[in-house]
């Protein structure tokens, strides 16, 4: 608790006394409010840094939430694909599946994204429109 001195005894009276402590109290919830709105300005300045990186990324990005399903890819992932935003969101990652790495390969990739590794090689996709492409991918 904050004290307000006076050299005079018994000067403030209970009323000021009770106004100057809701007066505390409000300067002190001011102050943490701005603390915490600078920190939130903060915090989206990052995040509005981190969403022009990935959306100007060379590479392409696609993120997926725990289950797999898509739930954000860049502009280069679009252009590589040939695929939407709009028809990737909800979609697994299989939808680029060419059919040509086996099943083996498959385990092994999810087995190590699984385990808190990174998978890295290449995969050969499928574009929307059939065509078939090489990535090199590195997955976590």
């Amino acid at each position: 608790m904050n004290h307000i001195y006076y050299s005079e005894t018994d000067f403030f009276k209970e009323d000021d006394i009770a106004l100057l402590d809701e007066m505390t109290g409000d300067i002190s919830f001011a102050l943490e409010f701005i603390e915490t709105d600078t920190r939130r300005k903060q915090v989206e300045e990052g995040l509005e840094e981190f969403k022009l990186a990935t959306e100007q990324s060379p590479a392409s990005i696609v993120i997926t939430d725990i289950n797999g399903n898509i739930e954000y890819v860049n502009p280069k992932f679009t252009k590589i694909s040939g695929y939407t935003y709009a028809e990737l969101k909800g979609q697994n990652p299989r939808i680029l599946k060419s059919g040509e790495m086996s099943s083996q390969g498959y385990k092994g990739l999810w087995d190590t994204i699984l385990s808190g590794e990174e998978w890295k090689g290449e995969l050969h996709n499928k574009r929307k429109d059939g065509t078939l492409y090489w990535e090199s991918a590195c997955i976590s």
